[in-house]
C-alpha cells in the first residue's frame, strides 16, 4: 500500500472540490481508503490555507504615474493609502474569519471523524467478542464431536469383534448341522437295517404261522385216523402230546418274533423321534445365530453411518473456523 503524503491528501481535496463535494475529513479519508486521522488533519488545514490565499486579492503596486505625481497628489496619495490599507485591513480580517470558519468546520469534522471512528472501533470491538465466543463455542462442540467420533468408534470396533463372535458361532452351528445331518444318516440307516430286520422277522414269522397251522391240520388229521384206527389209549394220548409240543413249540417262536419286532418297532420310533428333535434344535439355534449376526451387523452399519455424520460435522467446524480467522 502507498504511503499517505501531503501531495496525495491535497490531490484528493483539489478533486473533491472540482466535482463540487465539501472536502471534509471524512470524504477524503474515504476517497483515500484509509490514513492517520492526525495527517490528514494536519494536510487539510495546509489545504484550507492555501486556497483561502488564492482566493485573496493581489495589491498591485502604485503606478509610475502616481509616483511622479506623488508631491502633487501627496493628499490623495494619502487618502488613497489609507483606504488601501483599510481594505487590506479588511481582506486580513476577513480571512481570519474565515481561517477561523475552517478550523471550527475542521473541529467539527474531526469530532464527527472521531465519533465515527470510535462507533468502527466498538464495532470491531463486537465483532472481535462475537467471533472469540462463536470459537469458544466452535471448540467446544469441535471436542464434543471428537469425543462422540471416538465413542462411534469404538462402538463399530465392538460391533466388528461381536459380529466376528457371531459368525464363528455360526459357523460353529453350521458344523453342528452337519455333524447333526451325519448322525441322522446314520439313525435312517439304523432305522432302515432296523426295518430290514423286522421285515425278516415278518417273514419268519409268517412262515412259523404256516408251519403252526401246518402242524394244527396234521394234528386235526392224526385225531381223526386216530379216531378211525381206534388207536389204543395210550397210543392216542402220545401222539396227542407229541403234537401238543410241536404246536407249543411253534407258538412259543411266533411269541418270541412278534416281540422281538415290537422291540425293534419301538426302538425305530424312538431313533425317528430323536432325530427330528435333533433337526428342530439345531433349525432353531441357527436361526438365532443368523438373527444375532443381522442385528449385529445392523447395529456395526448404524455405528459407521454415526461416526460418517460426526466426522462431517467436525469438518464443518474447522472449515467455518477457518473462515472466521481468515
Amino acid at each position: 500500500m502507498a504511503a499517505i503524503t501531503k501531495e496525495r491528501i491535497f490531490a484528493v481535496a483539489d478533486e473533491l472540490d472540482a466535482a463540487g463535494a465539501s472536502p471534509t475529513l471524512a470524504a477524503v479519508r474515504k476517497q483515500l481508503g484509509s490514513g492517520s486521522f492526525t495527517t490528514i488533519s494536519e494536510a487539510m488545514v495546509e489545504w484550507r490555507a492555501r486556497q483561502t490565499a488564492r482566493k485573496t486579492p493581489v495589491v498591485e503596486p502604485a503606478p509610475q504615474a502616481f509616483k511622479e505625481k506623488l508631491e502633487d497628489v501627496a493628499n490623495d496619495l494619502w487618502s488613497l493609502a489609507l483606504e488601501t490599507a483599510n481594505g487590506r485591513l479588511a481582506a486580513e480580517r476577513h480571512s481570519l474569519e474565515v481561517v477561523r470558519d475552517q478550523a471550527q468546520s475542521a473541529r467539527l469534522e474531526a469530532e464527527e471523524l472521531a465519533n465515527a471512528l470510535a462507533i468502527e472501533l466498538d464495532e470491531a470491538r463486537a465483532r472481535s467478542d462475537a467471533f472469540q465466543e462463536l470459537l469458544a463455542t466452535s471448540k467446544g462442540e469441535a471436542d464434543d464431536l471428537r469425543n462422540k467420533l471416538a465413542v462411534a468408534n469404538a462402538s463399530a470396533a465392538q460391533a466388528d469383534a461381536r459380529a466376528g463372535e457371531l459368525r464363528t458361532e455360526l459357523d460353529r452351528a453350521h458344523g453342528d448341522a452337519q455333524q447333526a445331518r451325519a448322525e441322522r444318516d446314520k439313525a435312517q440307516a439304523l432305522v432302515e437295517a432296523h426295518a430290514a430286520q423286522i421285515e425278516g422277522l415278518r417273514t419268519e414269522l409268517a412262515s412259523a404261522t404256516s408251519r403252526t397251522t401246518e402242524i394244527e391240520r396234521r394234528a386235526d388229521e392224526l385225531r381223526a385216523d386216530l379216531e378211525r384206527a381206534h388207536l389204543s389209549v395210550d397210543q392216542a394220548r402220545s401222539a396227542l402230546d407229541q403234537a401238543q409240543k410241536a404246536a407249543n413249540a411253534t407258538s412259543e417262536e411266533r411269541d418270541q418274533a412278534r416281540t422281538e419286532l415290537a422291540k425293534l418297532q419301538a426302538g425305530a420310533e424312538v431313533a425317528a423321534q430323536l432325530h427330528q428333535e435333533q433337526r428342530k434344535t439345531i433349525a432353531a439355534e441357527a436361526l438365532r445365530q443368523a438373527e444375532r449376526l443381522t442385528a449385529a451387523q445392523a447395529e456395526r452399519d448404524q455405528a459407521r453411518e454415526e461416526a460418517a455424520t460426526l466426522r462431517g460435522r467436525l469438518e464443518a467446524l474447522k472449515v467455518g473456523s477457518r473462515s472466521g480467522k481468515a
